[in-house]
């Protein structure tokens, strides 16, 4: 893999700094008896014409003269509050820096426990970062971004823009994101998703959305991610959701869908979620469901349900959950079955992702 020569823009958005000329406001007239002697003829004396000559450029200076701007310093414990690189190669060079030596976890945000991505490419994805950094543009402790940022950043011609600590972005800002030709934003520092915001997304096509900061949605907000065009979409914060959300978010026509923080679901919540038609669910903030949800949840017709997240598994629960027909189950917490509950799963073992522990309680009844 060949690194990337960012383009360059040449269109500088920002204002130049520059001191406004200023005129003398004019003659000013003294009173007769302060005014210097003539001589003879009505002229006045030399020396009292240079020394006229000499005030006058002193006053001049002093008000053309451009003053130091005096070094505003923030107060204590106050970040940056915005994007000091102007232009992408700034960016560019500043992101080199901050990759040399960082672990990719720490870049990327990825969380290692159940709750979290639990994605089976992530070492792959470690592989490829490792292999050639200059593919990521990685700006950590940027907050903010204007329009022109947002611009610049787009124009990155490589895999991944990763933008984890900015706390909101506008339409405009959104606007411009979704240009970006590669693979993967992640905005994951983004608290709220407005409409006008999550409208603008869903015009972006890449692989992978990290949106995990975002802590709730309206129903119009849900309505515009049913539509998103990303293939891959992580909202990974929201932790609550009702049936006419649910609705739309079942909708959502990607293949992967990751909603590890929801942590409770009805049977209507269940259903709606079960019709998203994509290859991938992942509901790992699932602690515990009863027989009437699992008989809902298990309807998902895609390859693989995680529900990494439950603990323990009733006899029922189990029973409802053999009939999903995907390719993997993943119950990754589940620590022990009780001998019925076993003998539930004896028929889709294989397809079963659990402990070793759970594999062996399942096997030895075979």
């Amino acid at each position: 893999m060949s690194s990337p020569t960012p383009p360059f823009n040449n269109n500088d958005d920002s204002t130049d700094l520059f001191a406004a000329n200023q005129q003398p406001s004019g003659n000013e007239h003294q009173p007769l008896s302060n005014q210097p002697a003539r001589s003879a003829g009505g002229k006045l004396p030399r020396g009292v014409i240079i020394g006229g000559i000499v005030v006058v450029g002193l006053i001049a200076t002093a008000v053309l003269w451009p003053k130091p701007t005096p070094e505003v310093k923030p107060e204590e414990g106050q970040q940056e509050q915005a994007l000091t690189y102007r232009q992408l190669s700034d960016m560019v060079a500043a992101s080199k820096t901050n990759l040399a030596d960082v672990e990719p976890y720490a870049v990327f945000q990825w969380e290692r426990d159940v709750r979290g991505v639990l994605d089976e490419s992530i070492p792959q994805r470690i592989e490829d970062f490792r292999y050639d950094p200059t593919q990521y543009l990685y700006l950590p402790g940027v907050v903010s971004l204007s329009e022109h940022d947002a611009r610049q950043i787009a124009m990155f011609d490589g895999f991944a823009i990763i933008l984890n600590d900015v706390k909101s972005i506008d339409e405009k800002v959104a606007s411009q994101l979704i240009r970006f030709k590669g693979k993967e934003i992640y905005l994951n520092g983004v608290q709220d998703l407005p409409e006008t915001v999550a409208a603008r997304f869903i015009n972006y096509t890449g692989q992978r959305l990290y949106l995990n900061g975002v802590k709730s949605i309206t129903l119009g907000t849900a309505r515009h991610i049913s539509k998103f065009g990303v293939n891959n979409l992580y909202m990974n914060g929201i932790s609550r959701i009702d049936v006419d959300i649910a609705e739309y978010l079942g909708k959502y026509t990607g293949r992967r869908f990751y909603l590890n923080g929801i942590e409770k679901i009805d049977t209507r919540i269940a259903g709606k979620l079960a019709r998203f038609k994509g290859g991938k669910l992942s509901l790992n903030g699932i602690t515990a469901i009863d027989s009437r949800i699992a008989k809902k949840i298990a309807q998902y017709q895609g390859n693989r349900l995680h529900l990494d997240g439950l603990q323990n598994l009733s006899p029922e629960v189990a029973k409802e959950l053999k009939v999903f027909r995907g390719f993997k189950l993943y119950l990754a917490s589940v620590e022990s079955l009780e001998e019925s509950a076993a003998r539930e799963f004896i028929k889709i073992l294989p397809k079963l992702g659990v402990t070793k522990t759970v594999y062996d309680q399942i096997d030895i009844h075979r």
